[in-house]
C-alpha cells in the first residue's frame, strides 16, 4: 500500500482537477475516485494510530541503543572514522541502535501463536487487536516497514511516515494541476514549484533532525532533498526572468532550466552511492583493518560485493520515496520549459 498510495492519490486528484476545470465525470469515475482516496486516507490514519500506540506502550521494550564510541579506532564505519580523524565530528557509531523483540517474547510456543494471529489479523483487518493488549514483540512484528530505518526516538518512529506524507502532498499537487487549464500558465507553474519547494525542504529538514537510524542514510537522503530543492529554485528563477519580448532573457532562462535539469539528474545517483560504498568499500576496509594476511579472503570479499551491488541499486531505485518525487519534478519541469518555449515562439511569430 505504501508503494501504491502516491500513484493512487495522484490519479484520483487528477480526476478532481479535471472536474474542477469543468469536465463532467461519469458516476463510476466519481465513485472510484472517492473510494481510492478513502482507502488511502483510512490506511494512513490506521497506521498512524498504530505508531502512536507502539511509541507509548512498547518503544522502551523493543529499542536497544547502540554502544558508545570513545575513540575513532572503535568506529565501525571507515568514512565516519575519516571525518572524526579530521575533527569534523565526534567519534560515534553509524547506527544509533536497533529494534528487536524482547527475549521472553521469542520463546515457544508463544512466538508461533503470535505469528499465526498476525497472519489472521492481516487477512481480516477487523480482527486486529489493540496495541494496548498485545505484547511488544507482536506490536513490533506488525509494523517492520515503518521502523526498519527509523531511530528509536519520539520523532524517529515517524521517520518514514512523514516522508510518505510529503510524497502524498507532491502527488496531490501534481495530480490536481495535471488536467487543470491553469497549470500550463506561468502563475500555475510557479504555484506548483512553491508547493514542491515546501515539500522538499520539509523532507530535507525532517531527515536532518536525526530521525534516521543510519547516519549516512539520513545524510544521503538529505543531500537528495537539497539538490532537488536547488533544482526547483533554479527552475523558479528561470520562469521569473523569462520575458518573451527579450531574446536574451529567454536564452538565460533556458540555461537555468538546463542546469536545474542536470542537478535533478545528478541527484538520482546520490542514493546509489551508499549501497556501492557499503558493498565495496566497507568489507574491504574491514578485512584490511582486521589485519587479514590472506589475500584470497580480500578478493572473495570484493567479488561478493560486486555481485551484491546490482541488487542493492535495484532496491534503491524502487524505493517509494524516490520514484514519486522524481516523477513529480520531471512533470513540472517539462511543463514549465514547454511554456517558456511556447511563449517565445508565439512572440516571435
Amino acid at each position: 500500500m505504501v508503494m501504491l498510495s502516491p500513484g493512487m492519490v495522484e490519479t484520483s486528484i487528477g480526476l478532481v482537477g479535471a472536474w474542477a476545470s469543468g469536465v463532467v465525470l461519469q458516476a463510476w469515475q466519481a465513485a472510484l475516485t472517492i473510494a481510492s482516496l478513502a482507502v488511502v486516507a483510512r490506511f494512513y490514519v490506521w497506521e498512524a494510530r498504530l505508531l502512536v500506540g507502539f511509541y507509548r506502550q512498547h518503544l522502551e521494550q523493543t529499542w536497544t541503543p547502540g554502544e558508545g564510541v570513545a575513540h575513532r579506532s572503535e568506529m565501525d564505519d571507515p568514512f565516519l572514522a575519516v571525518l572524526a580523524r579530521l575533527r569534523l565530528l565526534r567519534p560515534r557509531p553509524r547506527c544509533k541502535g536497533e529494534f528487536g523483540p524482547p527475549e521472553e517474547h521469542m520463546e515457544e510456543p508463544q512466538r508461533t501463536e503470535q505469528a499465526l494471529r498476525r497472519g489472521w489479523d492481516r487477512m481480516l483487518p477487523w480482527r486486529c487487536h489493540s496495541r494496548h493488549t498485545v505484547s511488544a514483540g507482536y506490536a513490533l512484528e506488525t509494523m517492520p516497514g515503518w521502523l526498519g530505518d527509523a531511530a528509536g526516538s519520539r520523532s524517529g518512529c515517524w521517520y518514514l511516515m512523514v516522508q510518505m506524507l510529503f510524497q502524498i502532498s507532491i502527488a496531490i499537487n501534481v495530480g490536481f494541476f495535471y488536467a487543470h487549464p491553469w497549470a500550463p500558465t506561468s502563475a500555475g507553474g510557479l504555484t506548483q514549484l512553491v508547493v514542491l519547494t515546501i515539500c522538499v525542504f520539509g523532507g530535507g529538514f525532517w531527515t536532518l533532525m536525526g530521525t534516521a537510524n543510519d547516519v549516512l542514510e539520513g545524510a544521503s537522503l538529505a543531500v537528495v532533498y537539497q539538490m532537488e530543492a536547488m533544482a526547483n529554485l533554479l527552475t523558479m528563477f528561470a520562469n521569473l526572468i523569462a520575458d518573451p519580448g527579450d531574446v536574451d532573457s529567454v536564452t538565460t532562462s533556458l540555461v537555468f532550466s538546463e542546469w536545474s535539469t542536470r542537478l535533478l539528474m545528478w541527484s538520482i545517483y546520490v542514493p546509489l552511492a551508499l549501497p556501492v560504498y557499503d558493498a565495496l568499500v566497507v568489507p574491504i576496509v574491514q578485512k584490511v583493518k582486521g589485519a587479514s594476511d590472506d589475500p584470497l579472503a580480500i578478493c572473495l570479499a570484493f567479488i561478493s560485493a560486486c555481485i551484491l551491488v546490482p541488487f542493492e541499486i535495484l532496491m534503491i531505485i524502487f524505493e517509494p520515496t524516490v520514484g514519486c518525487c522524481m516523477t513529480a519534478f520531471c512533470a513540472v519541469f517539462a511543463e514549465l520549459e514547454g511554456s517558456v518555449i511556447q511563449d517565445s515562439i508565439l512572440h516571435e511569430a
